[in-house]
């Protein structure tokens, strides 16, 4: 069986990026994918985790408005 993945600092050596998820509205915002409450502008340029900052790389964009912000 394969054990459980927390993250905590433990992993934080092997982030080496990561992909935030959510949908375009008619509005131009940004909707979370996993929290309808949650909106945001646009995709930040910058996010910190881990103490580590990671920039925006690439938006991929998906069907029905759904788009994905590459973070290395």
């Amino acid at each position: 069986m394969k054990e459980k993945f927390n993250m905590d600092e433990k992993f934080k050596p092997f982030v080496a990026g990561f992909d935030l998820a959510g949908q375009r509205l008619p509005n131009g915002k940004l909707q979370c994918y996993g929290n309808r409450d949650s909106v945001i502008d646009d995709w930040p340029q910058e996010v910190r985790l881990f103490d580590n900052t990671y920039t925006l790389e690439d938006v991929v964009k998906g069907v029905n408005g759904y788009e994905s912000g590459v973070y290395v």
